[in-house]
């Protein structure tokens, strides 16, 4: 996310997790850490032991809450208010980190005169909206003449056109009123947050942030995730010991499948997938590559990763292979292949630890589609939902759907469990860690690279096979992995191919050259020690640039490195890029290249090199007083003050002035569905959202008064997403053995429920049945003077395993945030009555009785009517499709 500190898109966290043990004070919110991350959590305990304020800000009063200083009950979806509160609380007051603030952000920085903000008229947009496209175009965002790598900048932040006299404005009437109005948050909470983290800045303290999908799963997701970065970057936080964002991923490598991406619109370390249009090699280089900034060598990155795909048959005459790569054509999303599989537009699918049938939002239209295809593909450990849909799920059991009438051929493969494998994960701190396999897997099962592996195989001598010119991509294809005995590919031969060679299997470079293709010969030259080395002419291959250097030129995999030599855990693993553990370090010292202090030095000037505890985030020979020539290019243009060497300009960006779909600063708007209209602007909702509106997948409007109550879900300790890795298993089974709804007493009693009994949870997509848990460890909130209560569901339940229950997913919306197309599966709304839920025909009766499926689809009345088009932005009012 461009202002998080980091361009690396999606998941890049800026700190290690043991560097938590070095904060002042640590600000978990959207997360449950203790619950949901408890290996990670031990060093906020550590941090506690040293005297560090713990603040939670939760819905739930869980164990994250009861280890906590500070336990802060929030609405859910109005984060952006409360963190707005803080931004606007530290500027009031000159609470911030002035010097910091100078000269690492772009806070200076002269913005457009075309630049209009949501407060000039409190609609909620900003400058550059198209109502037709819902979409913001045109260049109103840029610094004052256009140019992002030599902006124009006032030091003293007193221009009324420079970022920080906008930043001041645009949350201005964040206070601790509205921040009462629209959160709950009573003001001396609120004020006990504010001062507890402005204590925490300066050049002898540092605070943290952590967060997990409890932010990321909102229709303005990343705009939450951007706003705690303006409030670190106003703090001083970023690049420093003790301080950061940390992005508590949820599986072992969801953070290295973002990096070596398994999401359509981007490549490995986050290159931009092309697009229709881009049908050059030279007019991609052009769109993407930047003129200052470690993005000016995005043709070096590209070309490499183009001869990792292609090998020999990529050379300079073909663009290196260039077209052929696809190319994107839209919203190419799982949301949309769900409606094109719904409309009968697409014949199969793989699932590979994947299960929608429960695990995806709306699961009721999920299992709805698998029934419409001609064959799916499970590959699982167990019988997920996913597989056997077709004779097990609730809609057979209602009649909705009957086993004789589903044509889906279901082709269930065995795969292999973590310990039956080997290869590298990528954990929530960016760290690659190498797992050996500890045993084969028995029988048929096969590990995900094994079946990638020959499928591939079997596709390129198809290809090959073929004179059609739509099968030249894959007879291209660089598959050249050898294999162990039970035919798996030799997995540090990937990670070799990630790290990147020399092409030249006669390079005249000293080192290891790793392995023999599969006839025996040697495949390519010698490794690369790092991303710098990576060359535009087709000398060098690279997987994924940012990952070079786990596998260099000495033969040794670095993820496989298990002795850590200092408190940041070198030589433990390998942390993308080049083993730094915290990204932007050089903003850990002052402008001159002195540490902030002696107690947060990280690294720091010693009058000839960058030298310090971690490695340098920075040109090592590059003195602070640098100054760039007029025409300088790549990190030739980077100040030697200026720490973002990924963003053109070298600042940590408070505001974003380009790359964003929705906004160059995080702003207020309600959940898709809401208890309340938008308190601080005419605009309910993110303009720019992708509602997949359709009949099926229909939003309550706000205020609804059939859905009174706001719905949120959560993780358990003891069960692991969609519970095909627990639910199967004994131990944990018998330790949460139930679907659950935990309720207030006050909501209880207003039901007349008791604790156990049955309740129905009803939303417009559907209904579950859930055992009540009544618990003051979630409480009703006061909203300008109205009592609001909120219920949370985990998400682990479905119809397969030891243990069944309703699949909290059967009420969530599809919908799509504007940047990654998330879901909103954090803030919704909902009805609770009491009492078993219908069964069979009778389940349809009740729906309809509570959540009418039939009817105009009336959304919010500031949208016009628009049919869902190939963009999946449609968003539907009063109508139908």
């Amino acid at each position: 996310m461009p202002g998080l500190g980091t361009s690396f898109g999606r998941g890049g966290a800026t700190t290690a997790q043991q560097d938590l043990a070095n904060a002042d004070c640590i600000l978990i919110e959207g997360s449950s850490m203790a619950e949901a991350h408890p290996v990670g959590f031990r060093w906020v305990m550590k941090a506690k032991e040293q005297g560090a304020t713990i603040i939670h800000v939760d819905p739930r009063f869980s164990r994250t809450s009861a280890l906590a200083d500070i336990w802060v009950p929030i609405r859910v979806g109005s984060d952006i208010v409360f963190l707005g509160g803080l931004i606007n609380h530290l500027i009031e007051y000159e609470l911030y980190f002035r010097e910091y603030v100078v000269h690492y952000t772009n806070a200076s920085c002269i913005l457009s005169d075309e630049y209009r903000d949501p407060e000039d008229n409190g609609d909620g947009y900003f400058s550059g909206w198209n109502p037709e496209k819902r979409a913001y175009e045109g260049d109103s965002w840029l610094y004052k003449g256009g140019d992002l790598s030599r902006p124009q900048r006032d030091l003293t932040l007193q221009d009324p056109q420079c970022v920080f006299q906008k930043l001041k404005r645009h949350f201005s009437r964040y206070t601790p009123e509205m921040v009462e109005k629209v959160c709950g948050i009573p003001p001396d909470l609120f004020h006990k947050v504010a001062h507890a983290l402005a204590a925490a800045s300066g050049p002898e303290r540092t605070a943290a942030v952590c967060y997990a999908v409890g932010w990321t799963q909102h229709s303005k997701g990343v705009q939450i995730i951007r706003a705690a970065a303006i409030l670190q970057l106003l703090l001083g936080n970023i690049g420093r010991p003790g301080g950061g964002i940390l992005a508590l991923r949820g599986h072992a490598s969801i953070q290295g499948s973002t990096d070596i991406p398994t999401l359509y619109d981007i490549l490995p370390g986050y290159l931009s997938m092309p697009r229709k249009g881009d049908e050059t090699l030279q007019h991609y280089f052009d769109k993407y590559t930047k003129k200052t900034g470690l993005w000016a060598h995005y043709p070096e990155y590209m070309v490499s990763t183009l001869k990792a795909y292609y090998g020999k048959r990529a050379t300079a005459q073909n663009n290196f292979g260039y077209g052929w790569l696809p190319k994107l054509t839209g919203n190419h999303s799982f949301f949309e292949y769900l409606y094109d599989i719904l409309d009968g537009k697409m014949d199969g699918m793989f699932l590979m630890g994947q299960n929608p049938a429960i695990g995806a939002p709306n699961a009721r239209l999920q299992r709805t589609a698998l029934a419409k295809l001609k064959w799916l593909v499970v590959r699982e450990m167990v019988e997920t939902e996913s597989a056997n849909f077709w004779c097990e799920s609730p809609e057979i059991e209602r009649g909705e759907l009957k086993t004789e009438e589903i044509e889906t051929e279901v082709f269930f493969f065995p795969a292999a469990g973590h310990a039956e494998k080997e290869g590298a994960f990528t954990n929530t701190q960016r760290l690659l860690q190498w797992r050996q396999k500890a045993i084969d897997p028995p029988g048929d099962c096969r590990s995900d690279a094994w079946f990638m592996h020959h499928l591939s195989l079997r596709l390129i001598a198809k290809a090959r096979a073929s004179n059609d010119p739509l099968d030249e991509p894959l007879r291209a294809l660089n598959w050249w992995y050898p294999e162990d005995h039970l035919g798996d590919p030799q997995m540090e031969a990937v990670l070799a191919e990630i790290n990147g060679w020399y092409t030249d299997p006669q390079s005249q470079a000293d080192g290891v050259v790793f392995g023999l293709d599969r006839d025996g010969r040697p495949h390519h030259g010698p490794q690369l020690n790092g991303f710098g080395e990576l060359k535009a002419d087709g000398s060098t291959a690279c997987g994924c640039w940012i990952y070079s250097g786990v596998l260099g030129r000495d033969g040794v995999n670095k993820a496989n490195s298990r002795k850590s030599r200092d408190y940041l855990g070198h030589g433990w693993g390998f942390a993308w890029p080049s083993d730094r553990r915290i990204i932007y370090n050089r903003a850990s010292a002052r402008p001159d290249g002195r540490p902030w202090s002696e107690r947060k030095k990280l690294v720091w000037w010693d009058s000839e090199k960058w030298t310090g505890i971690d490695v340098p985030g920075f040109v090592k020979g590059k003195s602070p007083d640098f100054e760039p020539e007029v025409g300088a290019e790549g990190l030739d243009a980077i100040p030697g003050d200026a720490p973002f060497i990924l963003h053109e300009d070298g600042l940590g960006w408070l505001f974003v002035p380009k790359g964003l779909k929705d906004g160059p600063l995080p702003t207020h708007y309600e959940p898709l569905e809401s208890p309340v209209s938008n308190a601080l602007y005419a605009r309910n909702t993110n303009p720019a959202e992708n509602w997949f509106a359709r009949q099926e997948n229909r939003f309550a409007p706000p205020g609804d008064p059939r859905f009174p109550y706001v719905l949120t879900t959560y993780r358990l300790t003891e069960h692991h997403t969609a519970g095909g890795m627990s639910r199967f298993l004994s131990h944990l089974s018998e330790l949460q053995p139930e679907m659950f709804a935990e309720i207030s007493p006050e909501l209880a009693r207003e039901l007349k429920i008791k604790n156990g009994d049955y309740i129905c949870i009803v939303s417009l997509r559907a209904a579950i049945e859930a055992r009540a848990l009544v618990s003051r460890r979630i409480r009703p909130l006061q909203l300008n003077g109205k009592t609001l209560h909120q219920v949370a569901v985990p998400y682990h339940f479905g119809t397969a395993g030891l243990v069944r229950g309703g699949a909290a997913n059967d009420l969530l919306t599809i919908s799509g945030e504007p940047n990654v197309t998330i879901m909103e599966a954090k803030a919704l709304t909902c009805n609770i009555v009491p009492g078993r839920l219908p069964r069979g025909p009778a389940f349809a009766e009740f729906l309809n009785k509570y959540a009418p499926q039939t009817g105009p689809m009336i959304l919010h009345p500031e949208e016009p009517l628009v049919s869902r088009g190939k963009s999946g932005g449609g968003h539907a009012m009063e109508g139908k499709e």
